[in-house]
């Protein structure tokens, strides 16, 4: 069985619903994402890109 082991720190969680700068798209799913003064990234099986 493989693991994954996160060698960052989180940066903070939202509550759902709560719209986030959109950065870009990795190849896997995830999405980079703005908070504040940093990047940090979502899974894209738990958010969505929108326009507004």
């Amino acid at each position: 069985m493989d693991n994954i082991v996160f060698r960052e720190a989180e940066i903070t969680a939202v509550a759902p619903g709560t719209a986030l700068e959109y950065v870009d798209s990795a190849f896997n799913g995830w999405q980079a994402v703005k908070i504040g003064s940093q990047v940090g990234w979502v899974s894209g099986e738990c958010s969505e890109i929108t326009t507004e």
